[in-house]
């Protein structure tokens, strides 16, 4: 994948109170492809009937490895492995399905950590990603099964498309999920849009793309960053629920268009920073309306960079999503909702 193949259009610009507000939306070039890559991992243990949690235990240290790319590869266990990407992805898997990968340190690349594409039944758990342009992001992906879980993601860098822990981009199917993940970006060490991004994407009515449990702190400092985006340019079928969320950047979690698109039982805080501006936005922008959109059971205590108290606004035109009522504004949260550092103190060095 080519930083320089994908097309950015942020066109977002909102009245949220008295501050303003650009929310992005990330167009994307829906016929992306990663790049080729000829350094490749090649002794890698492999099993038919991997499972998930596999070599879960019993590892003290990473092993140092080059950069794997595979393609048309399939039931591979990629595991405890150090990997530098440099100017490439650390891992990039195409048309690959049942990958397992577990307990690796990845990062240190101006270019995504793990890169995926047309890829299914993909379980990524107990990894730890740092300073990458983009920690996960997940292209062309319409059979489901994409597991990511119990992952760390420290400082993602951007630019701008990039700048996200996690992004969806054209992903549909049952079985998605992000789920107790933890994401820290540290304000002057860091440079992000979105932690979790849902761009085009779809779930179905009986297994939405679940995002619960994650552990959002900190975020920006663009005025277009955020924790989660649900809804970017249009989707379906996504839950955020149970996530806690700390000083973000300029939004908390943003609807920004879909169907049946849903946040409930989130908590999210921010104090007064540089670029905070409001806890929840509901609005059907770049032209992709909202419907069938549930608001509900979601903490929420913001301040805007102004220092005008801020937690939620729905744009014009755009319907009051149900449950709103049932939503705690200027809720009793403070910024020990997370703690100060969220990240494991050993995670660069020993796996989680």
């Amino acid at each position: 994948m080519k930083k320089t193949a994908l097309t950015p259009v942020r066109g977002i610009a909102m009245l949220a109170g008295l501050v303003l507000l650009s929310l992005g939306a990330c167009k994307k070039d829906e016929s992306v492809a990663p790049a080729a890559d000829t350094a490749t991992q090649a002794n890698l243990s492999k099993s038919v009937n991997f499972q998930p949690t596999e070599l879960a235990t019993g590892l003290t240290s990473y092993k140092t490895s080059p950069v794997i790319n595979y393609t048309n590869q399939h039931d591979i266990t990629i595991s405890g492995l150090l990997i530098k990407g440099g100017s490439v992805p650390s891992i990039t898997l195409t048309n690959c399905y049942n990958i397992h990968i577990t307990h690796c340190s990845l990062g240190n690349s101006t270019n995504v950590a793990i890169n995926m594409y047309n890829c299914r039944n993909i379980t990524v758990d107990y990894n730890y990603i740092s300073n990458a342009s983009t920690g996960i992001y997940v292209v062309s992906t319409t059979q489901g099964g994409i597991v990511l879980q119990f992952n760390q993601f420290l400082n993602m860098q951007g630019p701008y498309p990039r700048g996200q822990a996690i992004q969806f981009n054209q992903v549909s199917g049952a079985g998605n999920n992000i789920s107790y993940n933890k994401m820290q970006n540290v304000a002057g060490q860091s440079s992000t849009y979105e932690s979790i991004n849902m761009y085009k994407s779809h779930g179905t009515s009986t297994s939405p793309i679940l995002i619960t449990g994650n552990s959002i702190r900190g975020g920006g400092p663009a005025s277009s960053s955020g924790a989660i985006q649900l809804g970017d340019n249009g989707g379906s079928y996504i839950t955020a629920t149970g996530n806690a969320i700390v000083n973000s950047g300029a939004v908390g979690i943003s609807i920004s268009g879909g169907d049946h698109i849903v946040a409930t039982n989130n908590s999210i805080y921010s104090s007064q920073t540089s670029s905070s501006n409001v806890g929840i936005v509901v609005w059907a922008q770049a032209g992709a309306a909202i419907t069938n959109c549930t608001v509900s059971g979601n903490k929420v205590n913001w301040t805007s960079k102004s220092g005008a108290h801020n937690d939620k606004w729905i744009g014009s035109g755009t319907p009051t999503p149900s449950g709103w009522s049932a939503n705690t504004w200027n809720a009793a949260l403070s910024s020990s909702l997370l703690p100060a550092n969220i990240i494991s103190t050993t995670a660069a060095t020993v796996p989680l």
